[in-house]
């Protein structure tokens, strides 16, 4: 259905456009697996194709669950362990 594409690019919009203000997105996939293909087959090829997207993520800081956009991060977690998520310095999108 394109859910996840559609979440994760907003995401990955919002941190780029409130980098000014360093927030940090998460998303929780709910397997390990699913997180892992995603940023592998999906994400990191937009990433690593397209010129806007690469001049603005920090390559030291780029892996399957953390990307830094610009002074903002975008997290990947697991929702099937309980814990996953926790330690995750995140703030609520409303609206």
């Amino acid at each position: 259905m394109g859910l996840s594409e559609i979440s994760v690019a907003h995401m990955l919009w919002f941190a780029d456009s409130h980098s000014y203000a360093g927030v940090n997105c998460l998303y929780a996939f709910p397997t390990y697996r699913q997180m892992q293909d995603f940023v592998k087959m999906r994400l990191n090829p937009v990433l690593d194709s397209v010129p806007y997207y690469k001049n603005i993520v920090d390559p030291n800081m780029n892996s399957i669950d953390s990307k830094k956009i610009r002074n903002s991060f975008l997290t990947f977690r697991t929702s099937s362990k309980p814990g996953a998520v926790e330690g995750i310095k995140v703030c609520p999108l409303v609206g």
